[in-house]
């Protein structure tokens, strides 16, 4: 391949990865910024932006519909990869570097390497794997941060083998999975799960159950999520019984971040994975109206944070997360506002970026009002209500401009 024939391959992987790196970057400055108190807020930016990345390299193939176009190429699959992960790595050692010279302190280095690793290696790999690169995003975003909390009671040498020799083995398992890479045409389902049908049966059923079954599918990634996570937090609450060192692992913050970030995810994925599929533009020529349309899509997005985002974490963290409407408010504000969000973008992964930028702002900007002006407690649901019933109100516009 000469460099006539790698410059127009290069400079379209840049264009894909470009965005997100900025966002990333303006997300860390911004905690940078912000003062020492956000300096978790930063890490988080770092780390979803660093696995954003690597879903992003092979994801955007998926999200253009290009994937075939790309494995029908003459140029052999080798190539084609190891020109996605150069441009990938040069963008990953870019933000690692602007991170540790803003952001990161000596005691981060762990979280850094971490951060690279899992979106060079691990994310491609799960984005190829479910097809789509939100599932790169929602199932390894959190994983540095459980590596530091599992780091406090477990064996650094040993902890550290076994995360080097899974990062290897999904950088092989990648490697193989893309030589062999298919498109047998269509964007295909985001997540295959198995359906289990009753006998055929001529009942008609009723069209706004319908909706809420659509809506339901739509959610897959965020069952799956709250599938693996909830495995993930019986374990932890088995072992904190078991080895008594692990009684003091973070469970509220653990529960807290969580229900935040799933938030965000059921409302990224509510209305932007329509228009990606290609059936939100014949969806709004249905004999219902619009407004019907729309309740069904917010009832649902409310209903599933309220039930997987507040309910479930609060259930699983026994008793160190309280059921107080501060934190309902702000569970349902979170999914409001990336509905609103879904409802102007055309991917659910870009949605979910710009909305959990947003967040990031809105919520180092709530810190310093609430430092300076110090205004009554029940000020923020209040607003949080307002602005968030304002928001699914501008959604329906958008929805109803869809086609």
């Amino acid at each position: 391949m000469t460099a006539g024939q790698t410059r127009p391959p290069v400079a379209k992987e840049i264009r894909a990865l470009l965005p997100v790196w900025i966002a990333s970057a303006l997300a860390i400055a911004a905690a940078v910024l912000s003062g020492p108190r956000n300096h978790e807020l930063g890490l988080l930016a770092y780390g979803f932006g660093s696995v954003t990345l690597g879903s992003q390299s092979i994801g955007h193939e998926y999200t253009g519909g290009t994937l075939t176009l790309l494995l029908a190429q003459p140029r052999s699959r080798q190539r084609l990869l190891i020109l996605k992960l150069a441009v990938l790595t040069v963008m990953l050692f870019a933000l690692a570097v602007f991170a540790w010279l803003t952001l990161l302190t000596p005691d981060d280095s762990a979280w850094l390497l971490l951060s690279l690793l899992n979106g060079l290696f691990l994310a491609p790999l799960l984005t190829m794997a479910c097809r789509t690169p939100i599932a790169g995003v929602v199932f390894t975003g959190a994983a540095p941060f459980w590596f530091q909390a599992i780091g406090r009671y477990v064996n650094g040498t040993v902890l550290w083998s076994v995360a080097l020799t899974l990062f290897a083995a999904a950088g092989v398992t990648a490697w193989r999975m893309f030589m062999r890479l298919e498109m047998a045409g269509g964007r295909g389902a985001a997540l295959s799960l198995p359906r289990f049908q009753p006998a055929a049966v001529s009942r008609r059923q009723p069209p706004l159950w319908l909706l809420v079954k659509k809506e339901l599918h739509l959610q897959q990634m965020t069952f799956a999520a709250t599938v693996v996570c909830t495995l993930l937090w019986v374990g932890i609450a088995v072992s904190t019984r078991i080895i008594p060192g692990l009684r003091g692992f973070p469970v509220s913050v653990v529960a807290v971040s969580y229900g935040g970030l799933l938030a965000l995810l059921i409302g990224a994925l509510a209305s932007a994975e329509e228009r990606e599929i290609g059936t939100l533009e014949w969806q709004t020529m249905l004999p219902m109206a619009a407004w019907k349309q729309w309740s069904v899509k917010a009832g649902t997005v409310l209903v599933l944070a309220a039930v997987l985002s507040f309910a479930i974490p609060a259930l699983l963290a026994s008793g160190s997360v309280s059921f107080n409407p501060g934190h309902a408010a702000a569970i349902l504000f979170l999914a409001a506002g990336s509905l609103y969000v879904s409802s102007l973008c055309r991917s659910g992964l870009r949605a979910l970026i710009v909305s959990g930028s947003l967040s990031l702002a809105l919520a180092l900007a709530s810190q310093y009002f609430f430092a300076v002006y110090r205004p009554p407690g029940a000020l923020l649901p209040a607003v949080m209500a307002v602005v968030g019933a304002l928001l699914l109100w501008r959604g329906l516009e958008n929805h109803r401009h869809a086609a």
